[in-house]
């Protein structure tokens, strides 16, 4: 599509599309999405509570923010990754966001501004509600409305192009009630160095009536091999009061500790899930909240790629580890030894009785 601008006198001046990686844009396009913030909800506003946001994982969040009903809403700009790279990226920020706090997003908010002043519910009442301040003044009421944050997570990702594989896995989680959305976002710039952006949202449709899947669900999105072995980590009986949370996709496996914080110890996800049929063990949260030393690390992942028989990507916050029908009963033994392993650790470095 070409794209013109018409002068006074009736004359056709061409807009040439400009390469966000070999024109420098995207520090930019960042900076334009920040101060614009109601362009990619479809003219719904976004109050930005951070940028560049380093997760617990070892990612950064292009920017989070929050709706009028108090989601987050994660941005992730396509930076020339590979559409598999791109969405299982975003589906990692959300797995991180979605067990955030109200306290721990005001934090973010709190170093986004650059004051411990800053109140996240006070702010958000100011741009979105017409409601008089005063009226949640009272400490208790601010309590009850901070529970209002983060009942649900948006993702959008935003890129030059949105490529057809990109569109139809967006497509599948959109029907299976994860709220992931697309942009094209284009520039141009004439000769004479006049500029122009147009902002494409990507129409998919979108299926509200369920948030999170049940066991039953989840194991007919599996297969065979699958099934034998998630339907085994299911009926473990996890020592530590470790638990299993159902997600919209998939679950996770936590183990509480201090109060009513958690620690997630590892994720599954079925065939069917836009990304595989895959166990993410979640290192950097492991790392990070428990305090094991790099070698102590090193030595589980490499006990955790023997038992899979796959090489995993080391930088990554959660290493994702994939299984066939090789995969037999006795490791999927092995693999239980080492997370009861690490919940055994993990309880005496964090002083749990």
């Amino acid at each position: 599509m070409r794209t013109y601008k018409i002068t006074e006198t009736g004359q056709f001046i061409k807009y040439n599309q400009l390469d966000f990686g070999k024109e420098g844009v995207e520090i930019q396009l960042e900076d334009w999405l920040e101060k614009n913030p109601h362009i990619l909800l479809d003219g719904e506003e976004i109050l930005y509570i951070g940028r560049q946001v380093t997760t617990i994982h070892g990612g950064s969040i292009d920017l989070i923010g929050v709706d009028r009903d108090g989601n987050t809403v994660i941005i992730e700009l396509k930076r020339g990754s590979s559409p598999r790279d791109v969405i299982a990226q975003a589906l990692e920020y959300v797995t991180w966001v979605e067990g955030l706090s109200y306290e721990e997003l005001e934090q973010i908010a709190k170093d986004y501004s650059g004051s411990e002043d800053f109140s996240l519910v006070r702010k958000h009442l100011e741009i979105f509600s017409q409601e008089e301040l005063s009226d949640y003044s009272d400490a208790k009421s601010l309590v009850v409305k901070a529970k209002d944050f983060n009942q649900r997570q948006k993702v959008v990702i935003v890129a030059q192009e949105i490529t057809p594989v990109i569109s139809d896995v967006v497509r599948f989680l959109r029907g299976r009630a994860i709220d992931i959305s697309c942009v094209q976002f284009n520039y141009f710039k004439t000769e004479s160095g006049e500029c122009l952006a147009t902002v494409n949202i990507i129409e998919l449709p979108m299926e509200r009536t369920k948030r999170k899947t049940d066991e039953q669900e989840f194991l007919q999105k599996c297969d065979e091999i699958g099934k034998r072995v998630y339907t085994t980590l299911l009926t473990e009986q996890w020592p530590g009061g470790c638990y299993i949370v159902w997600r919209k996709v998939g679950f996770s496996c936590r183990m509480p500790y201090k109060d009513r914080s958690k620690l997630t110890l590892f994720v599954g996800y079925p065939k069917e899930s836009g990304i595989g049929q895959i166990i993410q063990v979640a290192i950097s949260d492991i790392r990070a909240k428990v305090g094991l030393d790099e070698k102590t690390i090193e030595n589980y992942i490499e006990r955790l790629q023997e038992i899979f028989e796959c090489k995993v990507n080391r930088d990554a916050g959660w290493p994702s580890f994939t299984f066939d029908q090789s995969f037999t009963d006795e490791k999927i033994g092995f693999f239980i030894e080492v997370i009861k392993e690490l919940i055994k650790l993990s309880r005496e470095r964090l002083e749990i009785v």
